[in-house]
């Protein structure tokens, strides 16, 4: 996200709407629900003509707080399957 913030902190608006349809479509395909009605609204709010700078910095950091909290579901989800694996070898 911070690179997608970077993006449009530098007026690189091409590419920081591309980046987030880009993103939006991933977190659609994993059911990251929440990420993906965030940057849905990121999207749109990006489109407006004179579109708020500070509610869309803010989108962005609350996106950012919950792209973290998925990463850290999938990184529990797979020591969990790790672990699963080393147990069932042992036994």
């Amino acid at each position: 996200m911070q690179k997608i913030a970077k993006m449009y902190k530098e007026g690189n608006l091409d590419e920081f709407k591309m980046a987030v349809h880009t993103l939006k479509g991933l977190s659609g395909n994993i059911e990251a629900t929440t990420v993906y009605e965030a940057l849905k609204k990121l999207e749109n709010s990006s489109k407006e003509e004179g579109a708020n700078s500070e509610a869309i910095i803010s989108l962005m950091q609350e996106i950012d707080e919950e792209l973290k909290k998925v990463v850290a579901s999938i990184d529990a989800n797979f020591s969990n399957l790790e672990e699963q694996r080393l147990s069932e070898r042992l036994d």
